[in-house]
């Protein structure tokens, strides 16, 4: 029976307007606790907790082994088919290779520990946050796989709310503790905390798929061969990604200071918080673009993709400029003057932010469609030139190197990420919309410039700017055709439905 042929736009319409909405909550949440942490410690502090914190989640990737994506994808595919006792197969299988890998890191932390806080974060505290983060890598995959499974059956507002109760009770937990007198320890032990809790709260969800339980395991060995075959290239991928995101702080940590550390970890943060557009369509994207490619249904798939490429730059564009713009004034209200020294580094990244929200949308969908491979090779090569470049610029530029390394890399992931979708999907180049949207961005940026320093001043000038600004930028857009209002009132009309 043939699907009537609003359902899977609105359903993408108003599924990504769910995990954006809950996203750009648990975003604010996340830089919330990012700021409590930099006003609570000293530079210093807050630099070694992000150093010993990157160093665990670069290898939390080699934890993974890629299966989390793999999950995800083959639960979307087998639901279709209500094929049950394959899903808990799979599921059994992802956990059982994960607990093994977790097991061995967790070892590995414990073990290692006084000689990584002497030899490599030259402070004695890292070997007792590397204890604490040794209990959050098991307590995290749990989280994991509860959360791929909800994810995997698209109930987004279940995974969706996953990290905004983890890190509401990360930040209530770190409060408590630090009033107790913990000091840095009490961001360790407020993520355990924050993990747990949000465990147990997708778990209320995860027991009621009866049919899974109830299924029996079949075919063990094929699921296996399956999932990893489909997860091999996804954990080179990761490695890329993990490269990209972590090994300009792990290489900073050797070659300068903790305090500088610490900047470069308030600078980094507040520019990739606007990839919650991008997080938030790809997570939506893969679940579905994966059903709708197994069911063939090609013509929504490509009406749907186009649609959120337009509004997600559009949307993105104005947001990143006023804080490129206001960057001073927002760094250090929020951190303090003892962190401007990283304004040059943030605005660097922040042009690279603008590409990688596109590219990650790249990336879900070719993955969807049966191509993680090729997502592969995109990701490990912009991580391979996102290491030559930290081993050539961060010694001699330090944060500014690192901010360089990890804009570019991201920009190498749009252009051939973008280039890969058209040509697997047939969907017409993005780039003359996009190039559209920029002019029109820079018609923004001019006004802004010009009313927020000559006649509006401060934060109440800043949103002054920003909406006579947005105003020109929508009439704007209008004027060239980028959208129309007749486009928005049938999207508000479809989620309304």
């Amino acid at each position: 029976m043939k699907l009537p042929h609003t359902n899977y736009t609105r359903k993408a319409v108003k599924g990504v307007g769910i995990v954006a909405i809950l996203m750009a909550i648990t975003s604010l949440l996340a830089y919330i606790l990012r700021v409590v942490l930099a006003r609570k410690l000293s530079p210093t502090d807050f630099g070694l907790f992000y150093a010993v914190l990157a160093f665990m989640m670069f290898l939390l990737l080699f934890r993974d082994f890629g299966l989390r994506s793999g999950l995800v994808k083959f639960i979307a595919h087998y639901a279709v088919e209500k094929n049950y006792s394959k899903i808990k197969t799979l599921i059994v299988a992802s956990f059982v290779f994960q607990l093994i890998s977790s097991t061995i890191l967790i070892v590995f932390f414990i073990l290692s520990s006084s000689y990584l806080a002497d030899n490599y974060f030259k402070d004695p505290r890292a070997a007792t946050l590397l204890i604490l983060f040794a209990i959050y890598v098991f307590v995290s995959l749990l989280c994991n796989v509860a959360y791929s499974i909800l994810q995997g059956f698209q109930k987004v507002k279940w995974y969706g709310s996953e990290e905004l109760i983890r890190l509401g009770m990360t930040i209530v937990s770190f409060f408590i503790l630090y009033s107790l007198g913990y000091g840095i320890l009490s961001a360790a032990i407020a993520f355990v905390i924050g993990s747990t809790t949000a465990f147990l709260v997708l778990m209320i969800k995860v027991v009621q798929f009866t049919d899974i339980w109830k299924a029996k395991i079949t075919d063990l060995k094929i699921a296996i061969k399956e999932l990893f075959t489909f997860s091999a290239p996804v954990i080179f991928t990761g490695v890329g990604n993990k490269v990209i995101a972590w090994l300009d702080v792990l290489i900073l940590t050797y070659f300068v200071s903790l305090e500088k550390v610490g900047v470069y970890n308030v600078v980094l943060p507040t520019a990739l918080l606007f990839l919650f557009f991008a997080k938030a369509n790809s997570k939506i994207l893969l679940p579905m673009v994966s059903e709708l490619w197994a069911r063939k249904d090609h013509k929504r798939l490509f009406a749907g993709v186009q649609l959120l490429y337009k509004y997600t730059f559009m949307i993105t564009l104005p947001l990143i400029i006023s804080i490129f713009v206001f960057a001073p004034l927002f760094i250090e209200t929020l951190f303090g003057p003892e962190y401007l020294s990283g304004i040059l580094a943030f605005r660097i990244i922040l042009v690279g932010v603008l590409g990688y929200v596109i590219a990650a949308n790249n990336h879900a969908i070719i993955t969807a469609i049966g191509k993680p491979a090729i997502v592969m090779k995109i990701v490990l090569f912009a991580a391979a030139i996102n290491i030559i470049l930290n081993i050539l610029l961060i010694p001699a530029l330090g944060i500014v190197g690192a901010a360089l390394s990890t804009a570019i890399s991201y920009g190498c992931m749009l252009i051939l990420s973008t280039n890969y979708v058209t040509k697997f999907i047939a969907m017409p180049s993005p780039w003359k919309i996009w190039m559209k949207i920029v002019g029109a961005g820079f018609v923004f940026t001019a006004i802004l410039l010009i009313l927020s320093s000559t006649i509006l001043i401060g934060w109440l000038g800043a949103l002054v700017s920003i909406c006579i600004s947005s105003i020109l930028y929508l009439i704007i857009l209008s004027i060239i055709k980028a959208f129309n209002i007749q486009e928005i009132n049938n999207l508000i009309k479809l989620v309304k439905k």
